[in-house]
């Protein structure tokens, strides 16, 4: 159970750390290669873009999981506090639902696709399937917001989280939120 419980705290750091250590490992060999060897790499800019596109399919949900994503709140802090709420509930259900859209859409797009990289002729599923990934955990992230919303409208609090505050009581043995 730690383990399932850190990983719904640290999936997606852990997996953009890699990512990232991965692209500066590659672009760092295809410099010593291409100026102390004089002999670049064919697919050492092809894999670093790949890697790119999956840090960036990845983020997205790594953003919803922390509530860091930008948003304008002048007008939403002007409403009463359950209206308060309500919009954010609003907001997190509808994010819910376009990133499950595109789960549902990024599944076709795997089914449908034959093409191969040029430099290191992998499949481009692999590249795709960084889309079908991204969006099915930033739909988990939403629902997992969207229920957090919800207890704070059963127990009456006004919803402000912090992930901050939510990691130190998880940390302290406190309940997981979802």
């Amino acid at each position: 159970m730690k383990v399932i419980k850190w990983l719904d705290r640290h999936l997606e750091e852990l997996l953009l750390a890699v990512l990232l250590i991965a692209i500066t490992i590659v672009m760092v060999v295809q410099i010593i290669m291409r100026y102390v060897f004089q002999n670049s790499l064919t697919w050492a800019e092809e894999l670093s873009c790949i890697l790119l596109v999956w840090s960036g399919f990845l983020s997205v949900s790594y953003t919803l999981r922390r509530n860091t994503a930008m948003r304008l709140t002048m007008l939403v802090a002007a409403f009463p506090r359950l209206v308060r709420n309500a919009v954010l509930l609003l907001t997190q259900i509808l994010v819910m639902v376009f990133f499950g859209l595109l789960t549902t859409y990024s599944l076709a797009l795997l089914s449908n696709t034959q093409q191969i990289t040029p430099a290191l002729g992998l499949p481009m599923v692999y590249v795709y399937a960084s889309v079908l990934i991204g969006c099915a955990l930033s739909t988990i992230r939403a629902a997992q917001n969207v229920f957090r919303i919800i207890r704070h409208f059963k127990t009456g609090d006004e919803f402000h989280w912090d992930p901050s505050q939510e990691e130190a009581s998880m940390e302290k043995g406190g309940e997981n939120e979802c």
